[in-house]
Order: structure tokens, then C-alpha cells, then sequence
């Protein structure tokens, strides 16, 4: 009877360990790809490390966000101006039309589906076509853009140096692609949070007299406020580590105007070959996302006691 209850027991036991031991590979790896790497970096944070002495790696504790945060480090706070620019522009643009390219599109028309995926089509092209394809448009010589303009008799607005080489219009004309690209995406947002929103509160609304306007602003708005979080978050998030378009179309340039800061921080690592600087870059970028986004929340989500 003892044997029998201890192999019931062992075999308990290994039954309660087999989930354990199937995940097990899968933390492993997902350690080695992301716990490690993040430490790893958090290390080189630390160290003096530039990579044209590679095995001079002193530890200068905080002196590299002292360096990076010290308001004498003009570049860093202008790439911050740039980066902030960039998201709440590009945000605000994308917010709004995205939500009036969905409530359009919501009602009952006979092309609605066609509309909807037709829409998604910037969305799902490449960030490198999207900027190769709008930096050859944007040339000042040979550009889609200024022969448009010029058939229009617009030739006073075309900049002689192009919109991409002029310090004034290059980070607007970037922010124009982000906005081309990725609408799409809060519009497919905004069209499923309405097309879940129930009926009963705007037969309420319309019984009561209100306008559509009201409606809008007192229904459909409130209601829509998780789908309303979530685009905030996402394109906040991926606006605030723009790298990909911005170094096709400009490489940050002319003078800084269009540097955000992955541009800024992939120059000082590979460029430059400062591991120390740009890890600590790459880690106070954490930091504020980290902050940004759990203020969102906390603030959206809120609710009155």
C-alpha cells in the first residue's frame, strides 16, 4: 500500500511537471533573445566603451546619462525636440483621420468592404518602398511632387533645394509620409471599435432630439474611448522609434532637422562607435516610453471614486 501511494504520488508529481518542461525551451530561448541582450546593454551603459579601443571598457557609473541629459548636449535636446514634434504631429493628423475616414466609410454604402480594404493598402507596403518611393517623389530635379506643382502653376511654393533638403519643410514632409502610411491603421481601429459599438445609446440620443453632431461628441466618442487608447499607444510608441523612413528619406538631415532619436542613436553606435553614450540614449528612450504610455493608461483608464 505505501509503494502504491508513493508511484501515485511520483506519478502526480510528473504529470504537475510536464507543462513546465514544455515551456522550458521557449524561456530559455526567450531569455537568450531579450533578458540577456537587456542586461547586456544595461552593462554597457555604464562602461566608457568606444569601439575604436574595444578592450578599453572603464566604468563611469552614471557619467553617460549625465552626459547625454546635460543641457549643453544641444544635438540630443534638438533630436528630442525633432522626435517630439514628429509624434504629436503625425498623431494628432492620424488620429483624425483615421476616426473621419471611419465613420465615412461606416455608413451603409454598397461599397463599404471594397472602401475599407482599399484604405488598408499604404499600411501593408514596406517602410524601405515607402521611402524610397516618396524620396525619389520629393526630388527637386525629377520629383512627382514638384512637376504636380508646376503643372498647377504652383512653382513659388516648390523649395530650389527640394522639400527634403530645406531645413524648414523636411521633418513636415517626412511627418506627411508617416501620415500616408500608417492612417490606415487608426482608421482599422476606428472601424472596428464603431462597428462593435451597440445601438441603444444613439436611438436614446435620436429619441431625445439630439443633432449627429451631438451625437458624435457625446456617444460615439465616449464609447469609443479603449479603441481611442489603444491607437494613441501603438502609433505613439512606433512614431516615437521612427528610424526606418526617416534614414532612407533623409538620414536625419539637412542639419538635424529631420534627426529623431533611433537616427541619433544608430549614428553615435555606428558612426561614432560609442557603445557607452548610445546604450545610455537607448535606455533613457526606455524610460519615457515606459512613462508615456503607463500615464496614458492611468489617465484614460481613470475613474472618478
Amino acid at each position: 500500500m505505501v509503494k502504491s501511494k508513493d508511484n501515485k504520488r511520483r506519478s502526480h508529481i510528473g504529470r504537475r511537471s510536464v507543462p513546465y518542461l514544455l515551456i522550458l525551451p521557449v524561456m530559455a530561448w526567450l531569455v537568450l533573445l531579450t533578458i540577456f541582450p537587456f542586461v547586456k546593454t544595461l552593462q554597457y551603459s555604464f562602461l566608457g566603451w568606444v569601439l575604436t579601443r574595444p578592450w578599453h571598457k572603464p566604468f563611469v557609473g552614471i557619467q553617460n546619462y549625465a552626459s547625454v541629459l546635460s543641457f549643453s548636449n544641444h544635438i540630443y535636446w534638438n533630436t528630442m525636440r525633432n522626435t517630439g514634434i514628429y509624434v504629436a504631429v503625425a498623431l494628432a493628423i492620424e488620429l483624425i483621420l483615421g476616426l473621419w475616414l471611419a465613420t465615412l466609410v461606416n455608413r451603409p454604402i454598397k461599397a463599404q468592404k471594397f472602401f475599407a480594404t482599399a484604405l488598408l493598402i499604404p499600411m501593408v507596403i514596406s517602410p524601405v518602398v515607402v521611402g524610397l518611393f516618396f524620396r525619389a517623389a520629393f526630388a527637386p530635379d525629377f520629383g512627382l511632387v514638384n512637376y504636380f506643382l508646376k503643372v498647377m502653376r504652383l512653382t513659388p511654393w516648390i523649395p530650389q533645394e527640394g522639400f527634403l533638403g530645406r531645413i524648414s519643410t523636411a521633418l513636415l514632409t517626412v511627418i506627411l509620409v508617416d501620415v500616408w502610411s500608417w492612417t490606415p491603421f487608426t482608421f482599422l481601429i476606428f472601424f472596428a471599435g464603431l462597428k462593435s459599438l451597440p445601438n441603444e445609446p444613439f436611438e436614446a440620443a435620436e429619441i431625445d432630439g439630439s443633432s449627429p453632431s451631438q451625437r458624435f461628441w457625446f456617444v460615439t466618442l465616449p464609447l469609443l474611448k479603449p479603441a481611442l487608447l489603444v491607437a494613441i499607444l501603438f502609433r505613439a510608441m512606433d512614431a516615437y522609434r521612427i528610424f526606418d523612413v526617416v534614414w532612407i528619406m533623409t538620414k536625419g538631415g539637412p542639419g538635424g532637422a529631420t534627426e529623431t532619436l533611433s537616427v541619433l542613436i544608430y549614428k553615435t553606435a555606428f558612426y561614432y562607435w560609442d557603445i557607452g553614450i548610445s546604450t545610455a540614449m537607448s535606455y533613457i528612450m526606455l524610460v519615457i516610453a515606459i512613462t508615456f504610455s503607463t500615464v496614458l493608461i492611468r489617465s484614460l483608464y481613470h475613474r472618478p471614486a
